[in-house]
């Protein structure tokens, strides 16, 4: 994992985070205009499963059968509480 990626990787998704606010910023709220935004949505959409598949390599890497495949970015493969949030959570909730 290279860090500096990773950083670059996240202002590239502030950024398209500013884009995409913008027309609910200044009030331009036409098809057109909108259409951009969620453009820039879908592009931070995937640029945070690459990210993730990056940082968390071995549980998210590609399963090469007849295709690729890579598992479901969900919250269930990481070790954290679904409720709560919380790695070390004893809760009764869970």
């Amino acid at each position: 994992m290279n860090q500096e990626s990773i950083l670059k990787q996240f202002e590239l998704i502030e950024q398209s985070v500013k884009r995409a606010r913008l027309p609910f910023e200044v009030g331009m709220l036409q098809e057109e205009v909108m259409e951009v935004s969620m453009y820039e949505l879908m592009k931070i959409r995937e640029q945070a499963a690459n990210m993730i598949k990056e940082i968390g390599f071995p549980r998210f890497e590609a399963v090469v059968t007849n295709h690729i495949h890579y598992p479901e970015l969900t919250v269930e493969a990481l070790n954290v509480c679904p409720f709560c949030g919380n790695p070390h959570c004893q809760s009764d909730h869970k």
